[in-house]
């Protein structure tokens, strides 16, 4: 039994990746088609592919270095946008890491 399950995993640990990008890929086309749910498609393939690939992380610390950049400028409207964003999005990665440590535990 056991050697049915270690096989499951190693197939997974490759059909996984696959099925991610493709999610990912129907993602970005369901931005500009109205019959596809893109950002569903983008979260469930982000998911599924995961942090340890190391061009989403480039990803994220690109949109770390563009929200910061947002927040800092000093035009009116435009900056406090930014600065709403920026703290949306810090809440949101706070919120994300407490959750990953009760899961771990």
């Amino acid at each position: 039994m056991l050697k049915a399950a270690s096989k499951k995993d190693r197939i997974w640990l490759f059909v996984r990746p696959f099925i991610g990008w493709f999610c990912i890929l129907l993602g970005c086309l369901g931005l500009f088609l109205p019959f596809i749910q893109g950002i569903l498609f983008l979260v469930l393939g982000i998911a599924l592919v995961g942090p340890e690939n190391r061009f989403l992380c480039w990803i994220g610390l690109q949109l770390n270095r563009f929200l910061q950049g947002w927040a800092a400028l000093q035009i009116p409207i435009i900056g406090e946008v930014g600065r709403w964003v920026w703290q949306i999005h810090q809440n949101l990665a706070h919120q994300i890491k407490t959750f990953s440590k009760k899961e771990m535990e």
